[in-house]
């Protein structure tokens, strides 16, 4: 058979070891054959390329069947000239007797995609050219039968040359047919396998795709080029509330109800934009899906087209997940950043930021702090505002790395350091290092807290605890069961006691048994309500006993908790020598004539005069007692509080505020009895310069403000004249110290309400005068103290429960440098209803 009658012979060039019986029905084949054989009278069989039989021989010759074949040598030289017939010949066919009796054969191939698969072979005819002789000799070569062998001869069909050609060319014809049968059934097979195999590959494909479809995590929703929905899955089923069997068919905008979740408008069908577009669509943040039960949930979503080979959209596969939590926790951390801006943005101490090794962040208090803009903070290292040496020796660069790189790690830093600013001055600060995470990227906090201030407090209070150790008058403290926990070096020197022999002790160790014990029993309870002050008799280590002056207070924390007692004490025996004398005279010049009366009587006010600026002494030092004791106690105890190892930043952080507080009042307190001092002493000089009335009214009230806003009390300032006429010829210091004392008294005894300062220009009064006013809604001053209260000393003899913290100076001081300016000071008060304050200044 020609390969050139195949053209799909190099489709099929796999075909290695096919058979025919693989390819064809045998018995289809025995049946085709038995009638080619019996219509046209030859002997037929078809067999594999080696010579054996396929098909049952059909018409075989007895000659051949039961002759030849029966012997050995004839059936080797059959099978021998079958083989040479049937050899592959593409081109046509093989005719030619055979090679065992003579007999003439044909034989075709029978191929399949080029390769031969089998042969057709037909014979076993004589014609003329068959010799009878030479047929009987090779009887006798195989040992056949010779009389048999004859008689089997002449029962072979006869027939011409030319007819047994005729048939073998139609054998040939039928032989290409049968090729090309094989090969369309090998087509047809390869093709139902093909289907099967991708029949088996869909079903597989569609049930990976309807497991993955049922398991995956997002809802899935396909739709039909017309936005219907076509399939969802489980997911998709629990967030819209619809079941599969529902939702086929319908729209996708009834069953994806999505809005707003900050309008609650309706959001556009995202199925809708894909088909218009042909491309993939996401939803916005904040989309809803509403659920057909009502349930909400936060969803984001995608949606692509489905699309064949031509680029055509058969429809629309929509993706969406419930972010709810996602989306509630971004927003949470959302607005804990915004929140953590707010606190770091307001917070009165110094917060940066640093991120990769530069300020990328600072706070309000910052730029105060280090006196500079912004822009000149943002973008520059550390090191810029820090001196190149630190006191410990180190460059700033290389410990400020390291301290950064440990925050960096977790671990919080805490040291001093020292900053300056961008002129040169230099300030000694408390640095915390924190490592925090905004929007997802590590950032240091650094919170810096300006302690030059308190450092200079430290030494202020060590003097002052000199001072205290160093005065004349006796100073205990005891707790509150009158247990000594201080003495100073007057009570050691006075009482000849050792300290290690009175701390701990109460302090009736140095009371005499003589006193009356009503007396004694009397001064711890009225210590606490309010202090006590009288006189008793104490005694030495050695027995000796004395008469003293007694003034006690209580020391209170912050809360207001009684925490130490402390008494003040005066050896009065001279004193009492001095009245016993004095008493005795008075006898005397009582006894010689009523002559003298008058004299005495002079003598009794002048002892009474003494007694009363005694007491107000007494009281005085009772009251800086107290005023000096209670800050000082706070010092001294939160002092030792901070050596305690292992305390808290916090805890560390708001027993120096205390310190400072205390630190600060000590320091106010010494500044007013040296200015008082000054005043006594005639030594208060005045600086006159030209100074703006309307810059110091807007400094105060700047000031001020923030504490009065945190009482919740309204505060304003009226200027009577326009800034470029408010210039006078005064001493700017003592108009500061005027205009502070009276705002902070008005602040001080004001809970609600308003407090309003100011001045007019007073053009009835030659020469012209300023008239100031500081007005609030306090509690007021009664009637009868209005003039007192200037006095020096005099919140000391104040008895009233609304007395406040105070040495009793601040009034006087004003008084004294107003006066001392050329104007005076009056007031207006009622009781309950609130005070002005009035003073006059020269305009010059």
């Amino acid at each position: 058979m020609n390969e050139q009658n195949h053209p799909k012979n190099d489709n099929l060039k796999e075909i290695q070891t096919t058979k025919l019986i693989d390819i064809l029905n045998i018995s289809e084949i025995q049946r085709f054959q038995d009638i080619f054989a019996n219509t046209h009278g030859v002997a037929s069989i078809i067999t594999n390329t080696d010579g054996t039989p396929i098909t049952q021989p059909t018409n075989f010759t007895r000659l051949c069947k039961t002759i030849i074949r029966e012997t050995e040598k004839g059936c080797a030289n059959c099978f021998h000239s079958d083989a040479i017939i049937g050899s592959y010949n593409p081109t046509g066919v093989i005719v030619q007797p055979c090679l065992s009796g003579g007999l003439w054969d044909a034989g075709v191939s029978i191929t399949v995609g080029g390769k031969h698969i089998a042969n057709w072979l037909i014979g076993q005819v004589r014609n003329e050219d068959v010799d009878i002789e030479k047929m009987m000799q090779y009887a006798d070569e195989i040992g056949a039968d010779k009389t048999e062998y004859k008689a089997a001869f002449y029962e072979v069909p006869v027939m011409s040359k030319e007819q047994f050609q005729n048939i073998a060319d139609l054998l040939y014809y039928y032989a290409n047919e049968l090729s090309e049968r094989a090969f369309q059934n090998i087509e047809l097979k390869k093709q139902l396998e093909e289907n099967e195999r991708i029949t088996a590959l869909l079903l597989e494909r569609e049930e990976n795709l309807r497991t993955t479809l049922q398991s995956i995590g997002d809802g899935v929703i396909s739709t039909d080029k017309n936005g219907s929905i076509v399939n969802m899955n489980p997911i998709a089923e629990h967030l819209c509330g619809w079941k599969l069997a529902d939702a086929i068919g319908l729209p996708l905008s009834d069953v994806f109800n999505i809005i707003n979740s900050e309008t609650r408008e309706t959001v556009s069908n995202p199925v809708k934009k894909v088909l218009q577009s042909g491309k993939i669509i996401g939803l916005a943040n904040h989309t809803v899906l509403k659920s057909k039960d009502g349930s909400e949930y936060q969803i984001s979503d995608s949606a692509a087209p489905i699309k064949n080979k031509q680029g055509e959209i058969l429809g629309v596969i929509l993706v969406f997940s419930d972010v709810t939590e996602k989306y509630n926790v971004e927003k949470a951390l959302i607005e804990s950043e915004m929140i953590y801006h707010a606190l770091f943005e307001t917070s009165n101490d110094v917060n940066m930021l640093i991120a990769d090794g530069l300020f990328v962040d600072c706070n309000r208090a910052a730029l105060t702090l280090f006196d500079c803009d912004r822009d000149q903070i943002i973008g520059s290292p550390p090191a810029k505002f820090s001196p190149r040496i630190q006191p410990n020796g180190h460059t700033s660069e290389e410990e400020a790395q390291k301290r950064i790189s440990l925050a960096l790690k977790g671990e919080s830093q805490f040291f001093e350091w020292e900053h300056c600013r961008l002129d040169g001055t230099v300030f000694a600060a408390e640095v915390r290092l924190h490592s925090v995470s905004l929007g997802g990227k590590p950032h240091l906090q650094v919170i810096i807290k300006n302690v030059s201030e308190y450092k200079r407090s430290e030494q202020t209070i060590s003097m002052l605890a000199h001072a205290i150790r160093s005065i004349s008058e006796c100073v205990s403290i005891t707790d509150m069961d009158d247990n000594i926990i201080f003495v100073n070096n007057a009570f050691l020197n006075t009482y000849k006691y050792e300290e290690n022999e009175l701390l701990g002790n109460n302090i009736s160790i140095i009371r005499s048994p003589n006193n009356p014990l009503e007396i004694v029993t009397e001064i711890l309870p009225q210590t606490i309500q309010g202090g006590w002050n009288g006189e008793l008799l104490n005694i030495k280590k050695d027995g000796t006993e004395f008469p003293v002056s007694i003034s006690t207070s209580v020391i209170r924390d912050e809360k207001g908790v009684p925490v130490a007692l402390i008494g003040i004490t005066n050896n009065i025996t001279i004193r009492k020598q001095t009245e016993l004398l004095l008493q005795e005279k008075n006898n005397e010049i009582a006894a010689q004539n009523t002559i003298l009366n008058q004299t005495n009587e002079e003598l009794l006010i002048a002892k009474d005069k003494a007694q009363e600026s005694d007491r107000l002494k007494s009281a005085f030092l009772a009251n800086m007692s107290h005023e000096i004791r209670t800050p000082m106690n706070g010092i001294l105890g939160f002092s030792e509080l901070l050596k305690e190892p292992g305390l808290s930043g916090e805890k560390q952080q708001a027993y120096i505020e205390i310190i400072e507080k205390s630190g600060a009042r000590l320091l106010n307190i010494i500044n007013d009895i040296i200015d008082i001092s000054k005043i006594e002493a005639g030594l208060m000089t005045l600086n006159i310069m030209e100074s703006n009335i309307n810059d110091q009214l807007e400094y105060i009230y700047t000031f001020f403000k923030p504490e009065v806003e945190r009482k919740n009390i309204e505060f304003s300032c009226q200027c009577g004249l326009p800034k470029n006429t408010s210039t006078i010829n005064s001493d700017s210091e003592k108009i500061y110290s005027i205009l502070t004392n009276l705002v902070k008294n008005s602040i001080k005894y004001t809970e609600k309400g308003a407090i309003e300062f100011g001045y007019k220009l007073n053009s009835n009064i030659k020469p012209f005068v300023l008239e100031f006013y500081i007005k609030d809604t306090g509690i007021g001053i009664p009637k009868d103290r209005q003039t007192a209260i200037f006095e020096r000393f005099i919140q000391a003899d104040i008895t009233d429960i609304m007395a406040r913290q105070g040495a009793g100076l601040g009034l006087a001081i004003t008084k004294a440098y107003i006066e001392m300016l050329g104007g005076k000071i009056w007031l207006e008060s009622e009781e309950g209803v609130g005070s002005t304050f009035y003073f006059t200044l020269p305009y010059k």
